[in-house]
């Protein structure tokens, strides 16, 4: 059964490149650009695993208020989140 993963990241050339490397291993992926994308994905997707990119959760998220309201709407699960940061000139130059 493929994993679902949830990108969350305010940069669509970053959500376009991770999206991209995590097709190639396998995953199923969705993204979204803010908050409420998040939160809406969260409902939509259920993935088994969110990156969040730590700029939006500053930007859009109240404390890791996405994740909370996840629990409240489906406490019967436990979702992994990873805050990310990244250097994304690093990918850039590799293509």
């Amino acid at each position: 059964m493929q994993k679902k993963l949830l990108i969350v990241d305010d940069n669509p050339e970053a959500r376009t490149i991770l999206k991209g490397v995590f097709n190639k291993e396998g995953y199923w992926v969705e993204t979204a650009p803010d908050g409420a994308g998040c939160l809406n994905e969260l409902k939509k997707s259920k993935p088994d695993l969110m990156l969040l990119h730590k700029a939006v959760l500053g930007k859009y998220l109240t404390s890791t208020s996405a994740v909370k309201s996840y629990y409240i709407k489906d406490e019967s699960r436990i979702l992994p989140v990873e805050l990310m940061g990244y250097l994304l000139t690093h990918y850039r130059n590799k293509s």
